[in-house]
């Protein structure tokens, strides 16, 4: 008898004790005991019997893998997801399953080869440079991806990031008041696009006490600044536009989507100046200092700026058409002004022109016990001119100024209390805001190298195709691009999941 390693030793020794009273039942000169005896014999053995099958059972089920527990709960999913907007008609769940989150912990490439020998799973090595929204969405994606274990494949994925943190121009800080800042971008395009990105269904929904609707708040309004400096009141009417409360865009990607990757699957301090990929060389390598990264896919995330300054020695050179057409980042900073009282409405602000200039009253992301009065402004492209070479001081006076240009009597200026200026200028390895203009409409999306050994994905190749300087714009290309090496490794399935009404976006 063969048992099943779950059993305690005191089970398998139950079985000969039952067969020996039943022997001496047998000597009975009872008839009806005897009867009985045969009787309990035989559905001893059926019981038996049925064990032994629901253990095969369990067994088969577990070397079948993911691969058909996915496209099951996908097929159910059909069914289920009648009324979600991104649902199964749109493809969008087609491939994402909850597998993906009962993946091993204990090894970071412990998926789908189930019943595959040690020496006859292939590991597709993917190296991502850049940890930024784009490059941890795609890490999430090829991570996760429940490849049909009949292939006797998986993923093998690094992400290179050239400072000590995950996030790229993504951050915040917890320190200087009662709640978080999100010292990066602050806004949520379309709230339904965290699922998107998170790859897990309804995100939106599990997150909703994180955010609000500014323009759809009642005693909300926007202006616009005019030429001389004073406002005038415009109409917004969007429930897009989101903002987080009590939350950032970094703990969303902390928690939602570096989360699912392991330690090990990081390299910080590496900033990558070297990727060889010429055909003659049967794979890739990434060179960060003397570490040098082999692959057979590799996704570059950096931001425009690296790219257009040369700083990665791509050999042979990228072709032209990659970065033809697509205009350099613009340059800005992002400011906290914390007064000490509040002469500012509840409204948002912001300026027309070859730039941006937003303010808006940052207590809108706080809930819970009154926190101070903080503004908080971006300056971009043409506005942020005038701020070249000023030190630090001298950019906050001018801030200020502006701000009593607007309100009058010099009421910013004389209620300051202290500042957080996030200047991406003095960030090396992003040099910049975001692109200053949408990607040539013949070139949107992630670039493909090669016939997709080598990918350039990031907020300068956006999806949709006018959201560059959205983080969703960013991380759906990232994930576009992960789902294009999908392809090409199981070319027996449609990986690819953004919908196509945000392809078609405009806006």
């Amino acid at each position: 008898m063969v048992w099943n390693r779950g059993q305690s030793p005191r089970e398998e020794h139950t079985l000969p004790t039952i067969q020996a009273d039943v022997h001496l039942e047998k000597s009975s000169n009872d008839k009806k005991s005897k009867r009985r005896t045969i009787l309990l014999l035989s559905l001893n053995r059926n019981v038996i019997t049925l064990i032994c099958l629901a253990f095969a059972l369990i067994g088969a089920i577990q070397h079948i893998g993911f691969g058909t527990s996915v496209r099951l709960q996908s097929f159910l999913a059909d069914f289920s997801s009648e009324g979600n907007v991104m649902n199964q008609k749109e493809g969008f769940w087609s491939s994402y399953s909850s597998a993906a989150s009962s993946t091993s912990q204990s090894s970071p490439y412990a998926k789908s080869t189930t019943g595959c020998a040690p020496e006859e799973i292939v590991k597709k090595r993917i190296v991502i440079v850049g940890g930024g929204a784009a490059g941890l969405t795609a890490a999430k994606r090829l991570q996760n991806a429940p490849l049909d274990s009949s292939f006797c494949m998986t993923t093998e994925v690094t992400v290179l990031e050239a400072t000590d943190r995950f996030g790229g121009r993504v951050g915040k800080d917890d320190n200087f008041t009662v709640y978080p800042l999100d010292l990066g971008a602050s806004w949520v395009y379309d709230k339904r696009r965290l699922s998107i990105i998170a790859q897990e269904e309804k995100m939106e929904k599990t997150l909703e006490k994180h955010l609000v609707a500014p323009f759809e708040l009642d005693d909300y309004e926007a202006y616009r600044v005019k030429p001389d400096g004073t406002l005038k009141e415009i109409n917004i009417d969007s429930d897009k536009d989101v903002l987080w409360v009590n939350y950032t865009w970094y703990d969303f990607f902390e928690q939602k989507v570096a989360s699912s990757l392991h330690e090990n699957q990081f390299v910080y301090d590496c900033p990558v100046d070297k990727i060889e990929y010429g055909e003659e060389r049967g794979d890739l390598a990434v060179s960060c200092g003397n570490q040098v990264f082999v692959a057979d896919h590799v996704i570059v995330t950096t931001s425009l700026a690296i790219l257009k300054d040369d700083v990665i020695d791509f050999r042979p050179p990228l072709p032209p058409t990659i970065l033809e057409g697509r205009n350099p980042m613009w340059r800005g900073f992002k400011i906290f002004l914390e007064f000490s009282e509040r002469f500012y409405d509840n409204y948002f602000i912001y300026a027309l022109g070859d730039g941006e200039l937003d303010w808006w009253d940052y207590s809108l992301v706080h809930t819970g016990s009154e926190g101070p009065n903080i503004l908080a402004g971006y300056y971009m492209g043409e506005v942020h001119d005038k701020f070249e070479g000023m030190a630090e001081e001298q950019v906050v006076r001018e801030v200020l100024k502006d701000l009593d240009v607007i309100y009058g009597k010099k009421v910013a200026t004389n209620t300051y209390v202290r500042h957080k200026l996030v200047y991406w200028k003095d960030f090396p390895f992003i040099r910049g805001t975001y692109s200053s203009d949408h990607p040539p409409a013949d070139r949107v999306g992630p670039q493909v190298v090669q016939d997709g050994r080598l990918l350039i994905a990031g907020e300068a190749f956006p999806v949709p195709p006018r959201h560059n300087g959205w983080v969703d714009g960013a991380a759906m290309s990232g994930l576009h691009a992960a789902e294009i090496i999908l392809n090409k490794i199981d070319s027996s399935t449609n990986w690819f999941t953004i919908p196509q009404r945000i392809w078609k976006e405009k806006d």
